[in-house]
């Protein structure tokens, strides 16, 4: 958060301008964060984790975010980083890449339309991972034999998508847009068919698998999260407070 704060993804449904949040898969969390040039600015640290006492989750209001936690922190680049910092952060970065080229890359199509694509060792990896967008239960996904994506620096800093190489291209199109593919190339009702794969998209997400338990059931309805990921951190939550727990007198 501190070297690249916009990685976070934007949480639009918070009254907190410029709210982004990052899930942090080791804990199952979310932090809620705002930024600027200065400083990183922690809004909230939310997961079920906290809840292990497994009482009812309170609800998840925008007030609320505001309450739990606010840290701040100067931002850094690498630059401030001491010699020993600088060689972790390469290394760790360069066994990432090491890393990518046994691991399958996904493709999801969301239903306003839109697709993302994503690293992951499985589908249900895939939909844990793509949290941090949103939830991809039941979302149309498949493995794609390749990818290769392209991106240009624009004069802002930002990155901007360049292009797609043309294998990738039409896996996308096959699966995710059919009929604007048709349209495309006979060059006529673009927009008519933009608007129906928009639509079609509504239609194609089949129903979520229900969490175990119910206080899952109810994180679910709350926090829209996927089935696999609540299933998980009720367990953990559970298993903390069974290791706590210390029963009164002795044991018959």
């Amino acid at each position: 958060m501190a070297f690249l704060p916009g990685a976070g993804t934007t949480y639009p449904q918070a009254e907190v301008a410029g709210l982004r949040r990052i899930y942090l898969r080791k804990v199952a969390c979310h932090i809620y964060y705002t930024f600027d040039e200065q400083e990183v600015i922690v809004r909230a640290f939310w997961g079920l984790v906290a809840a292990a006492d497994l009482s009812p989750i309170p609800s998840f209001s925008r007030r609320r975010l505001m309450l739990l936690l606010v840290w701040r922190g100067r931002r850094r680049t690498t630059a401030s980083l001491s010699p020993r910092g600088r060689r972790c952060a390469g290394h760790h970065a360069a066994g990432s890449r090491g890393n990518l080229g046994t691991v399958p890359v996904f493709l999801c199509r969301w239903p306003n339309g839109d697709c993302s694509v994503v690293l992951a060792r499985s589908k249900a990896d895939a939909v844990e991972k793509l949290d941090e967008v949103a939830n991809a239960e039941g979302c149309p996904m498949v493995e794609l034999s390749e990818a290769q994506v392209h991106f240009a620096l624009n004069d802002d800093g930002q990155l901007v998508l360049d292009g797609l190489g043309e294998d990738t291209e039409q896996d996308i199109f096959e699966f995710c847009y059919p009929a604007l593919g048709k349209a495309l190339a006979v060059g006529k009702d673009v927009v008519q068919a933009v608007q129906q794969e928009r639509d079609r998209g509504k239609d194609d997400r089949a129903e979520a698998e229900a969490p175990a338990t119910e206080l899952g059931r109810r994180t679910k309805v709350q926090l829209d999260m996927p089935t696999t990921l609540v299933n998980r951190m009720v367990s953990r939550a559970a298993k903390r407070r069974l290791r706590s727990f210390k029963p009164r007198g002795n044991p018959s």
